[in-house]
């Protein structure tokens, strides 16, 4: 829509433009024709003037309607012998000829001159020289009316008129159909660029005719096709990247839990362990055995993509509890100090165990950052706004390095962990926003940083 109307614009400035043009022709034209008309009557009457002097001596000179008529017949227009102002012959009638008398008298220019003048509202022009050198003067009037030019000229500029209006209205039409032949496939090609700055390689590109916009279409086709190979071989060496750096981070992450299994193991095969031992041996395998899974189900979340979580009204501060609980028992987290501020009774639509996962990895990363840094304090505190709600993980531990904070919540990034795997946080961010929510670094300075969960609050 937003092309035909940008299109008919175009059209009606070009109409407009024409319409311009062909009214500033007519006008030229007429002026042009009237100018020319005026020209060819005042050569008229010249003539008619040399005509009149030429057979002056083979007429006669008694004033008179038939010396005027005689005149008038050699001259080929109308004649008035004028007297001291008075008209005493004319091949006009009487009433005509009071109004001529009063009109030339008005003039104050009665002697070798062309004038125009109405008479009855018909144009003439006139021209009046004298014919006796001597008093009294007389004046021979010769007029000449323009009506019949007039009309002529009228029924031109009509016919004219009614010639450029059918080639506008042609025109029009002629236009809007060459227009269309371009705006077409033009308009097609320009979805097509559309389409394909989203991603879509698979708009229809036709290619209607022959000329340089078809070379367009198709040099645009081919550039098309080659950039979506192109972008398919990039999508699959970064596949091999991702593969190979997830096989180098796997091999290293596994490495740790599986060796604390086969010395436990040969611990326990060691002759006559004490029950105390071999509980501690166990302890241990188990430790291993749950970072192992830990990683696999990691892995798992991770590769699934984008999937539709299971969802369900719960209580979001029953969650919070468990995850609290569930971290808060680990040995190595012994003497952290977890503060909860969640309201009672705070329900939310989500999948359950998807949130306890990711609320679980951002404590988890809590817990590891203050034990690193000293004796530490972790806060989980849980809040409405907007139709959501919002979870924030803090801590007062050194905070995140300032070199990866842009890419930390890319899968294998991590900073500062032994054993850590890089795919807690993707993890988070992955769950959050398969519920339509978000996951963020809301702040990160020494002794304070602040992780963001945001998901949709039941209505």
């Amino acid at each position: 829509m937003s092309t035909f109307r940008l299109r008919s614009r175009f059209l009606i400035l070009r109409l407009l433009i024409a319409a311009g043009l062909t009214a500033a022709v007519i006008l030229i034209v007429r002026y042009s024709f009237g100018r020319q008309a005026d020209e060819q009557v005042s050569a008229e009457l010249q003539r008619c003037r040399e005509q009149f002097q030429a057979l002056q001596g083979q007429i006669g000179t008694e004033i008179g309607p038939r010396l005027a008529t005689q005149v008038g017949a050699i001259c080929g227009c109308d004649v008035a012998f004028a007297l001291g102002g008075e008209i005493k012959a004319s091949t006009m009638n009487p009433a005509r000829d009071q109004e001529l008398a009063t009109k030339l008298a008005a003039s104050g220019k009665q002697t070798n001159g062309i004038l125009s003048i109405r008479l009855a509202n018909e144009p003439f022009r006139v021209l009046v020289f004298p014919v006796a050198a001597k008093p009294p003067f007389l004046e021979i009037v010769l007029l000449r009316s323009l009506a019949s030019a007039n009309a002529q000229q009228s029924e031109f500029m009509r016919l004219m008129v009614i010639l450029a209006a059918v080639a506008m209205i042609i025109g029009f039409f002629l236009v809007l159909r060459v227009s269309d032949t371009f705006a077409r496939p033009l308009g097609n090609l320009v979805k097509a660029v559309k389409a394909l700055e989203k991603g879509d390689f698979s708009y229809p590109v036709k290619v209607e005719s022959h000329d340089e916009l078809a070379e367009v279409t198709q040099a645009f086709d081919q550039m098309r096709s080659s950039l979506q190979e192109t972008q398919q071989q990039l999508i699959r060496s970064e596949r091999l990247a991702t593969i190979g750096q997830m096989a180098s981070s796997i091999s290293h992450d596994l490495r740790h839990p599986l060796t604390a299994i086969v010395a436990n193991s040969e611990f326990l095969c060691e002759e006559q362990p004490t029950a105390e031992q071999r509980q501690g041996f166990y302890q241990e395998i188990c430790v291993a055995v749950d970072q192992m899974n830990d990683l696999v189900e990691s892995l798992l979340e991770f590769s699934r993509g984008r999937e539709s979580p299971r969802i369900v009204a719960v209580n979001l501060d029953e969650v919070v509890e468990r995850v609290v609980r569930s971290v808060a028992g680990r040995a190595e987290f012994q003497g952290i100090e977890i503060r909860v501020e969640c309201p009672h009774s705070f329900e939310c639509l989500v999948d359950p165990l998807k949130v306890e996962r990711a609320l679980g990895n951002l404590l988890i990363n809590a817990c590891e950052a203050v034990v690193m840094g000293g004796a530490g304090q972790v806060e989980v505190r849980v809040s409405a706004a907007s139709g959501a709600a919002e979870i924030r993980v803090a801590d007062n531990g050194p905070g995140v390095a300032e070199a990866i904070r842009g890419a930390i919540f890319q899968p294998f990034v991590s900073h500062g962990k032994a054993n850590g795997t890089g795919l807690g946080l993707a993890v988070v961010q992955k769950i959050c926003r398969d519920h339509g929510g978000d996951a963020a670094l809301e702040s990160s300075t020494p002794g304070r940083t602040v992780f963001m969960m945001t998901l949709p609050r039941a209505r």
